[in-house]
Order: C-alpha cells, then sequence, then structure tokens
C-alpha cells in the first residue's frame, strides 16, 4: 500500500522527487501540481498501485525537474544564496494570477507581515517560519480586500445575505459554503487572477441557494456571472498548488 510523504523514483532516463498526496474521493485520475519553491506534488487516488504511480510520474518526470530548475535558476537570479534552513524560501510568490518576487529579510520592512513596494514583497522576516507566517498574515489581508469588493459587486443579486465571511488554510478546496450561510475562503484563492476569483466568489454565492451541483446550481451561477464557465475551465487548466507558507 502506498504512503503520503516525499518520494524519490529513479528511470533509465533519470530520477524525479515529489510530495505524494492520497485523495480518497477521487477514484481514477492523478493529479500533477507544481508549487512555489520548485517543489511538486502528485495527488493520487487512494488504493493506487506502486506501479501506477511509477507511471505518472515517469510521465510528468521532465516537467516536475524542469520545474526545479527554473526556481533554482530564479532564486539565483534574484540574490538568494539559501542555507540549509532557508533552502525552500521561493523567489516568487503567485499573487492575482502574476509571480512577484519575494524579498525576505529588508531592513525597515514590515515583520509579522510584508508589504508590496517596487513591484516586490517585501518583508524583514528572516527565518522560514517566521516568513511563513508573516506571508499568511499578508495573503489573508490581500484577499479580504478583494472578497470585500466583490461581495459589494454581487450583494444585489444574491438570493438571500450571508451570514459570515471568513479566511482559512484549506489546500485542495477554494471555498466553502454551509447551510447556515457561512462562507469560508482558502487563503490559495489570491493567487488566481482576478476574473478567477469572481468565479469562486459567486459560486459560493450560488450555495446560498442551493447546496449542491445540480443543474438548478449552476443556473444560478449563470445569473450572478454569465461568463463562469470560461473562468472554471481556465482554474482547472492551471491546476495550481498552495502557496509556499501554507506547506
Amino acid at each position: 500500500m502506498l504512503k503520503e510523504g516525499l518520494r524519490t523514483m529513479v528511470f533509465p532516463e533519470g530520477s524525479v522527487t515529489f510530495n505524494l498526496k492520497l485523495n480518497g474521493r477521487r477514484r481514477y485520475s492523478h493529479t500533477l501540481y507544481l508549487l512555489d519553491g520548485g517543489s511538486a506534488m502528485i495527488e493520487s487516488p487512494r488504493g493506487s498501485s506502486l506501479e501506477q504511480l511509477r507511471k505518472v510520474a515517469n510521465r510528468w518526470r521532465e516537467s516536475i525537474n524542469r520545474h526545479a530548475r527554473e526556481a533554482a535558476e530564479a532564486a539565483k537570479a534574484a540574490g538568494h544564496a539559501p542555507g540549509p534552513e532557508a533552502s525552500d524560501v521561493p523567489a516568487r510568490l503567485r499573487i492575482l494570477g502574476e509571480l512577484i518576487p519575494l524579498k525576505t529579510g529588508v531592513a525597515g520592512a514590515p515583520f509579522r507581515t510584508a508589504a508590496l513596494k517596487d513591484g516586490a514583497v517585501v518583508t524583514s522576516a528572516a527565518a522560514p517560519d517566521e516568513i511563513k507566517a508573516a506571508l499568511k498574515t499578508y495573503y489573508r489581508a490581500r484577499l479580504e480586500e478583494e472578497v470585500v469588493k466583490r461581495l459589494a459587486h454581487f450583494r444585489p443579486l444574491v438570493w438571500r445575505p450571508w451570514t459570515a465571511i471568513s479566511y482559512g488554510s484549506a489546500k485542495h478546496c477554494w471555498g466553502r459554503c454551509n447551510a447556515r450561510g457561512h462562507i469560508r475562503f482558502s487563503l490559495t484563492l489570491l493567487m488566481l487572477r482576478p476574473k478567477e476569483i469572481d468565479y469562486i466568489v459567486a459560486h459560493e454565492l450560488a450555495h446560498l441557494r442551493h447546496l449542491n451541483h445540480e443543474p438548478v446550481f449552476w443556473a444560478e451561477v449563470g445569473r450572478l456571472m454569465p461568463d463562469w464557465f470560461e473562468q472554471k475551465t481556465s482554474i482547472e487548466r492551471t491546476k495550481l498548488g498552495a502557496p509556499w507558507f501554507m506547506s
């Protein structure tokens, strides 16, 4: 039986290293996530065989290794000289669909959070754990700004008002809405393009009327956002992983 965790597989053409996650809800498909910092994760159905995993890992081997090389080159170009403790700090962050340089240990920059300055996200935090905490705070504040704007836009259109909005660290779910009207968005949402965020917000607001994914639900999504399908397809095609600070 396969176990989750870091794996290295060796093939005649070369080796590949990735994190394995098992998903009991996905019966058939394997999914590759290229994560910030150059790492990769393969999500496989629980019950997959080692031979099945080897086949998909070999198929994605070059993509995974190319992603790691590009991240290392970007870190070098940005002037990072990471030591053992900071080796996983990414050179860039994905925010609103764009890759933004990350500069850490910057004198005079915020410590418990970060700020956007001269086209880069800067923080005075230097240790990886401190950087992660600062980025989590920064992402939450930026995401709240984005969500509040969209809630104001959709408010006149929703079937009934929401009761609460909150933010969390779910890695594999953009948002959730319960029967009480409490909507919770994941911080991963800030990685998406603006129009894609529009769709996720509309999707969760549609759940205020229909707590399912039946045709009437998608009709409600379409009422709120006519071009929703284009954005949904774009998100599924991109297959983003979670931000580095959530690793």
